[in-house]
């Protein structure tokens, strides 16, 4: 009778009763032979999920598999105590710290790789040591109490510990380690060169180290210009993102440069500008090198401001940069004053295939940049960069990373991640170490990684990653909500997930940002075809909503957005639209990606006969004229007398010296105006061509 009376009734292990029980005759013993002992809290994580989603019974099923599982985990000499609903306490005789702690991170590991009942089943842990923590029951009960529910509020399915013990992974490290010889390399190149480019492979640390420079010139000026993948169709955007950047940050400063630069280079600058801080300007079109020479005059009225101090520009991820930006910067680089200094970074493995590695080869043949490489962390640098983000770490674990990482420190950030979600690794009071090495299957690579972080998060966190790596640049909590049609809280908290899984980082201002684009691209490649669908559509449906007072500045976005979505009506409207735009600030290239990119979906005959004019307009002013002739001649076959084709016509082959063709059109072109006024171009042409001809 005795016996049952100290028995759960459901799982067959010891009740509440025994536990005081055993708590008052184990302190008897404990002082009376001076050893310790402990008990270990243990509470199921969203165990309420289970009675809600498969009933009652099913949950008093896995209560009792969950109880066997204990059995199979614990020493013959601990007792199991079911305390109440889904709480169970571990009493260990004979004990310290670090024995209670090796028993609880066994628990925590083996159930992560095990299914209870044929559910997915975590627990939050905390512990005790008698006399340590309490000379009583109700005060070791307390202790284990507050470190379960420590081990709940930091993320659940983990230990808490201790403050005193209790030691926590900054990521990212807050300084730079391993890159001394690249910055004294940087200080002296700087002193030689207007520009230094920094390159090597994704997650080397190249925007890291362009941004430590900022410490080396602390009385300097210093100005980002951000690439992003999804804009590089974008005309000018990474000067677009340092003025809107600038604007910010110190709006008075750029209004002090204004005023002094004369009123038409002025207006040329603006342009670039947020389109909410200037008034849109009319008036004929420019060429495009009145705005790079006003952006220059721009950069020396700004230096010749904060003199003695001189402006750094920081150009990041220029293998993401859009042909006119790379024009822009051979300007600037050809011009510039010695007050100006460029910092650029790249890929290796991206830039060749970007409009900038053509340029790099032109500038490094004049000699006007010095490059620097950045290889990955050394096994030393590894260490120190482990040290500087968890304190002492053991021996094992430092080689482990190294060998997944092969020292690229965002490989080693991101395997750390993983690591401490996966409670891999835990500190034990001395060192972090690294448990069960055999079992780990972490991924060699940084998709592999991403792709298994992924897999962990829920659905809703996972909608909205996949939604803000289709957005595809900087992001605030209203725009992603209106992508995923929810409610701006429900997004905020999606979004603290995210920034606390290391996903993504906040910019400042309610701003957030992918920690790395590979991050994006790894997770935007990870999207089934029908949902990438769906949610380009919807950002795009977003983007028309949240920014309908100033849409021109998204019409590219736009265009992008609805031609992934497969929207026929939409991504031909703001393909014309984006085209348009690009043809009027020069950006020729990206204005025929647009053009050609309506076509696909314009079936109204003369609306194509239009695109094909403008098309071949812009490819004459590229100087691509067989391209020209060839939309002019489709446009022929649509309407055979429209006595503008003929004249284009004559133009072009007038440009590429083939006279006698150009005759033919002029001729042809004069049979046809017969008798208005348009019939002089023409006769103009044939006596300007004979001229020619002699």
């Amino acid at each position: 009778m005795r016996e049952i009376y100290y028995y759960d009734e459901l799982t067959g292990i010891y009740n509440r009763r025994f536990l005081y029980y055993w708590i008052d005759n184990e302190i008897k013993r404990a002082n009376r032979f001076a050893t310790k002992f402990g008990l270990i809290v243990i509470d199921l994580d969203n165990f309420r999920e289970i009675n809600n989603n498969y009933g009652h019974l099913e949950g008093d099923k896995v209560l009792i598999e969950f109880s066997n599982f204990l059995k199979s985990t614990v020493r013959e000499v601990d007792s199991l105590v079911r305390y109440g609903g889904d709480e169970f306490i571990v009493l260990v005789p004979n004990t310290d710290t670090r024995g209670i702690l090796e028993l609880a991170q066994r628990i925590l590991t083996n159930l992560n790789q095990t299914e209870i009942n044929g559910h997915k089943v975590q627990c939050s842990i905390g512990y005790a040591i008698y006399p340590d923590d309490g000379i009583n029951i109700e005060g070791l009960i307390n202790q284990a109490d507050r470190l379960m529910y420590q081990a709940k509020k930091d993320g659940k399915n983990r230990i808490g510990l201790k403050t005193e013990i209790t030691k926590k992974i900054e990521l990212p490290a807050k300084v730079l380690v391993g890159r001394e010889n690249e910055i004294n390399q940087i200080t002296r190149n700087l002193n030689d060169y207007l520009t230094v480019l920094l390159c090597g492979e994704a997650g080397v640390g190249k925007t890291r180290l362009a941004l430590e420079v900022k410490n080396l010139f602390p009385d300097h000026l210093f100005l980002r210009a951000n690439s992003y993948a999804a804009l590089s169709s974008v005309p000018y955007h990474p000067f677009c993102n340092m003025f809107r950047e600038f604007v910010n940050k110190d709006f008075m400063l750029i209004q002090r440069v204004l005023k002094q630069m004369p009123e038409i280079h002025r207006q040329e600058v603006m342009k670039l500008f947020p389109e909410d801080r200037v008034v849109t300007i009319k008036g004929e079109e420019l060429d495009k090198f009145r705005l790079f020479d006003s952006l220059k005059i721009f950069f020396v009225k700004l230096a010749e401001l904060i003199k003695p101090g001189m402006v750094f520009l920081i150009l990041d991820d220029l293998h993401w940069i859009d042909r006119i930006s790379c024009e822009l910067l051979d300007f600037l680089i050809r011009s510039m004053p010695r007050s100006l200094r460029i910092i650029g970074t790249y890929r290796i493995e991206e830039i060749k295939n970007s409009p900038i590695n053509e340029f790099l080869g032109i500038w490094a043949r004049e000699n006007f940049y010095t490059k620097i490489e950045l290889m990955p962390l050394s096994e030393v640098h590894t260490e120190k960069l482990l040290e500087m983000i968890m304190g002492n770490v053991s021996k094992s674990l430092i080689k482990f990373i190294y060998k997944m990482s092969g020292g690229n420190p965002f490989y080693i950030e991101e395997i750390l991640r993983e690591l401490e979600r996966q409670n891999k690794i835990f500190y034990n009071g001395k060192e972090w170490i690294l448990l069960a090495e055999k079992e780990l299957q972490i991924p060699t690579s940084v998709e592999a990684t991403i792709f298994r972080k992924i897999q962990f998060l829920d659905n809703e966190t996972k909608q909205c990653l996949e939604v803000c790596a289709v957005y595809g640049q900087e992001f605030n909590y209203e725009i992603i909500a209106l992508s995923l049609q929810k409610n701006v809280g429900e997004t905020m908290d999606a979004i603290d997930r995210l920034l606390k899984l290391g996903f993504i980082k906040e910019r400042g201002g309610d701003f957030f940002f992918f920690s790395e684009d590979i991050v994006r691209q790894i997770v935007y490649k990870s999207i089934n075809r029908g949902d990438l669908l769906k949610y380009h559509r919807q950002v795009g449906d977003a983007i028309e909503k949240y920014f309908h007072n100033r849409l021109p500045s998204y019409y590219e976005q736009l265009a992008h957005h609805f031609t992934l979505a497969m929207d026929t009506s939409r991504a031909l409207f703001y393909s014309k639209q984006a085209g348009m735009k690009c043809k009027e600030n020069y950006a020729h290239k990206e204005a025929v990606e647009f053009f050609n990119n309506a076509l696909k979906f314009e079936e109204n005959i003369e609306e194509i006969y239009k695109i094909k004019m403008i098309l071949a307009e812009i490819y004459y002013l590229m100087g691509e004229n067989e391209k020209a002739i060839e939309n002019l001649n489709a446009c022929l076959k649509i309407n055979p007398n429209d006595h503008r084709v003929y004249n284009k016509i004559v133009q072009v082959y007038e440009v590429m010296g083939e006279y006698k063709t150009a005759l033919k059109y002029c001729y042809a072109g004069l049979k046809l105006t017969a008798g208005t006024n348009a019939v002089y171009q023409f006769s103009t042409s044939i006596a300007w061509i004979y001229t020619r001809l002699g």
